[in-house]
């Protein structure tokens, strides 16, 4: 039966990664419509950052599959389609470190226009540097700037090819109270896919109603509404979100920013 697009814009089946003997994914199965918004959620360890890459075709699952757009995408893939893919579907680090190696903010943002032939990079450059609230710092290395500096320029840098699908690993780790808030709204002035990763549940909610559950032995644990997910206090437990301290009787989470 042939794939009908209009179905899912990514679907993964039964994906499972290893790195050596250890596993990293455990037989996940799961879908994105085109416009969806989702938030990946589990402990350190539990596989986020492997799927995100995967979903990214930077790395290739050893079992299952993964179909962008109807295309199942593998190591046999053509060139053509990955390279579409990973024009459309833009990925931030969780340690923006890794992104940045360009002299300037400019070229940073720049470099991935030049990549594609943009037209009128210099535009597109300052437009995205506003909207990200980096215009101030176009002349400056983005290897001196803080960290919550340095997650901006990364971001700026994915969105100003204008991405279809933005996955996220743990945005918010280097950012403030006030830059989390900022982030927050920025993602929902985009008309864009999104899925984020995260193991903050109170700040879950704020970027998307539908939450999918890595637990520590790295298998998919529950794919529903954070509104229920919220009182699954069994699962939450298996994976690793939620804990009782001695002198407490409930269940409860702590939330890092």
């Amino acid at each position: 039966m042939p794939l009908n697009q209009e179905d899912f814009l990514i679907k993964c089946n039964n994906l499972t990664y290893y790195f050596e003997n250890s596993i990293a994914l455990n037989n996940i199965s799961f879908s994105v419509k085109k416009g969806e918004r989702l938030v990946l959620l589990g402990a350190n360890g539990s596989g986020k950052t492997t799927l995100l890459r995967i979903l990214a075709a930077l790395y290739f699952p050893h079992k299952g599959e993964l179909i962008y757009k109807g295309n199942i995408i593998n190591r046999k893939t053509s060139k053509d389609v990955l390279k579409q893919l990973r024009t459309e579907i833009g990925i931030l680090f969780q340690n923006p470190d890794t992104m940045i190696f360009n002299p300037t903010v400019y070229d940073e943002i720049a470099f991935g226009l030049q990549e594609r032939d943009y037209k009128n990079i210099k535009d597109k450059v300052y437009e995205v540097a506003k909207l990200c609230q980096i215009e101030h710092l176009l002349d400056r290395s983005p290897l001196k700037l803080s960290g919550g500096e340095k997650q901006k320029v990364a971001l700026a840098s994915i969105l100003a090819p204008n991405p279809e699908v933005l996955l996220l690993d743990e945005p918010t780790a280097n950012l403030d109270p006030g830059s989390t808030g900022w982030l927050i709204d920025l993602l929902y002035e985009l008309d864009i896919t999104l899925i984020i990763s995260t193991h903050n549940l109170s700040i879950a909610p704020e970027f998307a109603s539908r939450a999918l559950v890595l637990d520590t032995s790295h298998n998919l644990i529950f794919d529903g509404s954070l509104k229920e997910l919220k009182n699954e206090y069994e699962i939450l437990k298996k994976a690793n979100l939620v804990h009782k301290h001695k002198y407490r009787n409930d269940f409860h989470w702590h939330d890092w920013y």
